[in-house]
């Protein structure tokens, strides 16, 4: 696009086009169905100000304890430590995983973000890191691919 939508769009006299993101709705549907206790906190305090002490990025914090890394849990934490690209792999997973996405799909998706050094072994990490920190998730998708099934 020449343009960003943002500047086709225009809202009659009198009236105000309000943007919305509704990005962590999706982490927060899965973590509420699920009713997974650790992934609602996170969730929560992933729409806190980055400001708050009581703020979790969620993507950074998983690429930091996936990987054991020695940096701040924060975007800019990883940027510092030369390893930003494992946030966006962790991006690429936590929204790829209710979608079924394997590690194989998740290195093609991250390619196609940018993301070049990363291996099928580092996307089998972060799943497994994943479903560690988040288990009902785990259960809540296993039993949805159960029920969908035919029989």
């Amino acid at each position: 696009y020449l343009y960003p939508v943002r500047t086709i769009l225009k809202a009659p006299q009198d009236y105000y086009i309000v943007p919305a993101d509704y990005g962590g709705a999706e982490l927060a549907g899965i973590a509420w169905l699920s009713d997974d206790k650790t992934m609602i906190d996170h969730v929560r305090r992933n729409a806190l100000s980055p400001e708050d002490p009581d703020y979790y990025e969620i993507h950074s914090q998983m690429a930091v304890k996936a990987f054991r890394l020695d940096c701040v849990p924060t975007k800019k934490g990883l940027e510092d430590a030369g390893k930003l690209h494992l946030r966006i792999a962790a991006k690429s997973i936590i929204f790829g995983i209710p979608y079924g996405r394997g590690p194989e799909a998740l290195v093609r998706e991250c390619r196609q973000e940018g993301v070049e050094d990363i291996t099928v072994d580092d996307c089998r990490l972060l799943i497994d890191t994943y479903f560690q920190l988040y288990p009902k998730v785990g259960d809540y998708l296993n039993e949805c691919k159960r029920r969908s099934q035919v029989e």
